[in-house]
């Protein structure tokens, strides 16, 4: 089965100066779950050189404690974790009342496996490899996405 989206489409393959103020997350503050040293300490940087607040998180037990502890913006949330995986701690997450955007990071990109991030409560899933621009653009996409339904919601 194809993936759900061509990446090759959307991987702009740099970024120059004119495209930086739309690479920032200023004021983002971020959960990062995965039991990857190389993908924590990756993803740091990417995030952190937009200037996203970013804390991590090595399992999918420690990702569900510190996403309801902590005030997130948004969560990205590796898949394949043992000892719980992403969909399990998605799943309760989502139980516990995380509202906020929960994205899933994974090398998967099977139909089944992306729609099962879905069903389980992700708001949209980044594949590995991680494209940084890609990644940024996400987490813009629904930070904006849920302030309008929070303001929407208020309105009502």
């Amino acid at each position: 089965m194809k993936p759900l989206q061509d990446e090759s489409k959307v991987r702009p393959t740099r970024t120059n100066a004119a495209d930086q103020p739309l690479l920032n997350l200023k004021g983002i503050k971020v959960l990062f779950v995965d039991d990857a040293p190389d993908n924590r300490e990756l993803v740091c940087r990417m995030l952190g050189l937009a200037e996203a607040e970013v804390e991590l998180a090595c399992t999918g037990v420690e990702g569900v404690e510190k996403g309801m502890r902590g005030n997130y913006n948004v969560i990205l949330m590796d898949i394949q974790m043992p000892e719980m995986d992403g969909y399990e701690a998605t799943t309760r997450l989502r139980n516990m009342g995380f509202k906020n955007p929960i994205l899933a990071v994974t090398a998967h990109t099977r139909r089944e496996n992306l729609e099962q991030c879905l069903k389980v409560g992700c708001d949209d899933f980044v594949c590995k490899p991680i494209n940084r621009t890609l990644l940024i653009q996400k987490i813009k996409e629904h930070m904006h996405h849920y302030k309008m339904a929070c303001k929407t919601a208020a309105q009502a």
